[in-house]
């Protein structure tokens, strides 16, 4: 028997919207309000492009949260394997996070 679902939301959908919508807030306050003491283990003193740091990291976690909150639409009209390639994103957002993060950084300990 195949087995419709119904138009409310469950809760693992409800909790995916929320927490994508909180990573959205975040990128929000760290890409345009530049609130860099939102990133964790931020010390200005090693930091030399704050602009670029807040746009790149911003960014990048407005655009996970988006795909967080869309996942359970993605579930419903495709099937569970998208969350496989939201897995890739994910991957591939932390090592491009990971590669450029130096960049931002003082060589220099003063």
């Amino acid at each position: 028997m195949d087995f419709e679902r119904p138009i409310v939301l469950a809760g693992d959908e409800v909790i995916l919207i929320f927490t994508g919508v909180l990573v959205c807030l975040l990128g929000y306050f760290i890409w345009v309000k530049q609130k860099l003491v939102l990133l964790a283990g931020y010390k200005e003193r090693f930091i030399k492009h704050k602009k670029a740091l807040s746009g790149f990291m911003g960014k990048w976690l407005f655009a996970i949260g988006v795909i967080t909150a869309l996942i359970p639409l993605g579930v419903r009209i495709f099937s569970q394997q998208i969350l496989w390639l939201y897995a890739a994103v994910i991957l591939v957002a932390a090592i491009r996070i990971y590669t450029k993060m130096p960049y931002y950084f003082r060589k220099d300990d003063t």
